[in-house]
Formats: C-alpha cells, sequence, structure tokens
C-alpha cells in the first residue's frame, strides 16, 4: 500500500574498454536518456531501444582490484583500491 523506492541495473554488450574484462556492461544512461526511459510513453520503440548501447569507453576509467572483490563475504571500499596501473582502452 505504501511506496516503495527501488532501481534496477540495466546491462548491456560492453564498450572496447568494458570488452577487455567482460561480456558486458551496465548501461550508462546521460540525463537526457534517464529521464527518456522513465517516460517511456513519449518516445518510440526505437528511441528507447536506442538508449541500450554501451556508451563511450572514453566516460569510464578501469584499473585491475584485489580478488576479494569476487567473494560476496567480502565488503568495503578497500575493494576498489587499484592494485595496478590504469588499463588502457587503446591497447
Amino acid at each position: 500500500g505504501g511506496e516503495r523506492v527501488t532501481f534496477t541495473i540495466l546491462t548491456g554488450p560492453p564498450n572496447a574498454l568494458v570488452a577487455r574484462i567482460h561480456d558486458r556492461q551496465a548501461i550508462l544512461l546521460s540525463d537526457e536518456g534517464a529521464r527518456t526511459w522513465m517516460q517511456p510513453r513519449q518516445k518510440a520503440d526505437q528511441t528507447l531501444l536506442n538508449l541500450l548501447g554501451p556508451g563511450p569507453p572514453e566516460e569510464l576509467q578501469a584499473w585491475p582490484v584485489s580478488r576479494a572483490v569476487n567473494s560476496a563475504k567480502e565488503d568495503g571500499p578497500e575493494l576498489i583500491q587499484p592494485v595496478g596501473p590504469p588499463l588502457d582502452i587503446f591497447i
């Protein structure tokens, strides 16, 4: 009966940077894209589908982190601390 605040993480194909690490990535929506996504009846289906692309690799950074990040038992900000140099998307 009450209001519920939730969120969803949409995933799709990776961009050039993420493809070196994984076969999918979170969809990155601009502010305008998020507004469009939240008002789907106001846009054509193709407009919404176009929002589901991988996004430009230059908007992201990637660096190696501890393998502990793969354990559900681990938690904390230290899991995202770099353990090596950033990945270069042009390699």
